[in-house]
């Protein structure tokens, strides 16, 4: 087993500047990158590399960790739906029905239990689900929401989504369905409508514009109390995500361009309150999956993109202040995931060769302080780029999926996944 400790110093330089005419403070950190050697970095990491033993056309999906253990699903990498299924693959041809553990010799081992779910983005034990396996079937459950625990065998149906169906062809649909950063009792389901060109024909040149930027439905769903609150507005941006402050002891969602309310839920309605408008600086517009809240029940927007300058913008709903961490000039690079539990965040940085250099670190004050690289070994042919991460309950261990591919066919990739398990001591 190979162990490697590549560290970055971080070299953040704090511009405090005041606003004119008032009181409001802005802390900008930009944050450059030198690989170093890091024996002194204030935190004991050991790491572990598994490299995949499986066939070509086999995926593993790890979705959390049980203890020690490493917990996920099978699929085929590529291959068509079956709807009646396989002998080998029972779910719609394409997975396999039981819950696998990844051994420390790169083999999975089938376990005596099945997943509630098996869609391919579940990357936790517990929480809320779309049932889009049923939807590849078209069944007529495709749009119900559950709440799922794997460790224990639970579900639970709570309510339906929205339909992305858009049969007058008016914008484009994007729907949402998530627990509520910061507060798992609450879940949320949301339909936005966004902007879009339409074009005659792929010939044609500039098309004409349909639909608006707006949001069109919210519902927000109460886990266990079976409480529903809807929003019955028709003025809102699209909305980026809802989250939960200990702060203030407040629900507060997020428009796409950073207009910040505070949301009250009454008599089974939400009202939406403004509250403040975040500048986002660069970012541009806020996605879906980039807003988060930390242990202190501060606000966090991430640069997942890779739009601009700004890297993470940390905002605290009582005081209203803001701080932005930057990236250096010369850099591209993003946040790819962040992780409540120790405040650990992963960030890839593009290199001039098109691959990508993964680094985890953990979100401080005004800085990110980032830890190791994680360095796998390939061929001069051979690209790299992030697969996915989870981390275990109490923020000790974290497992990073790297996949390695050669250029080739793109129906069926030559590639491989190397995994990286860290401890934090």
């Amino acid at each position: 087993m190979k162990k490697r400790k590549i560290g970055l110093i971080v070299v953040a330089i704090a511009i405090l500047t005041m606003g004119i005419g008032g009181c409001s403070k802005e802390k900008i950190v930009i944050v450059d990158t030198n690989v170093q050697d890091s024996k002194n970095i204030g935190v004991n990491i050991s790491e572990e590399t598994i490299n995949l033993k499986t066939d070509d056309n086999t995926d593993y999906l790890p979705r959390y960790f049980d203890g020690d253990k490493i917990c996920g699903t099978v699929r085929l990498s590529s291959g068509g739906i079956i709807e009646n299924g396989t002998e080998e693959y029972p779910i719609l041809g394409i997975m396999k029905k039981d819950i696998y553990t990844l051994e420390s010799d790169g083999s999975i081992k089938v376990t005596d239990r099945e997943p509630m779910f098996y869609n391919w983005g579940i990357t936790e034990s517990k929480g809320i689900v779309v049932d889009d396996i049923n939807a590849m079937i078209e069944s007529d459950n495709s749009n119900d929401i559950y709440y799922y625990d794997d460790k224990i065998g639970e579900k639970r149906k709570l309510v339906k989504t929205y339909s992305l169906d858009n049969e007058e062809s008016i914008g484009r649909r994007e729907g949402e369905t998530q627990m509520i950063e910061g507060q798992s009792e609450f879940a949320y389901t949301m339909l936005n409508e966004r902007e879009c060109e339409v074009r005659e024909s792929k010939m044609s040149g500039e098309g004409k514009i349909s639909g608006e930027d707006k949001l069109l439905n919210l519902q927000i769903l109460g886990v266990n109390n079976g409480e529903k609150y809807e929003y019955k507005g028709t003025e809102i941006l699209p909305i980026g995500d809802i989250v939960y402050s200990k702060i203030t002891d407040k629900f507060y969602a997020i428009d796409v361009k950073g207009k910040l309310y505070n949301v009250e839920m009454k008599d089974n309605e939400a009202k939406f309150i403004e509250v403040d408008n975040i500048d986002i600086k660069w970012l541009d517009s806020i996605n879906e999956g980039s807003v988060s809240v930390n242990n202190n029940g501060e606000i966090l927007i991430f640069n997942k993109l890779d739009y601009g300058q700004v890297l993470t913008i940390i905002y605290n709903p009582k005081t209203k202040k803001t701080t932005y961490i930057n990236k250096g000039n010369d850099e591209n690079t993003r946040i790819l995931e962040y992780f409540t539990e120790g405040n650990k965040v992963i960030l890839e940085k593009k290199t001039s060769d098109n691959n990508d250099e993964i680094y985890v670190g953990e979100l401080k004050d005004n800085y990110i302080k980032v830890y190791t690289k994680l360095d796998v070994e390939k061929e001069e042919e051979e690209y790299s780029g992030f697969g996915t991460a989870i981390m275990n309950d109490d923020g000790k261990k974290m497992l990073v999926s790297q996949r390695i591919s050669k250029p080739g066919n793109e129906m069926k990739p030559d590639k491989r996944y190397v995994y990286k398990i860290l401890t934090f001591n």
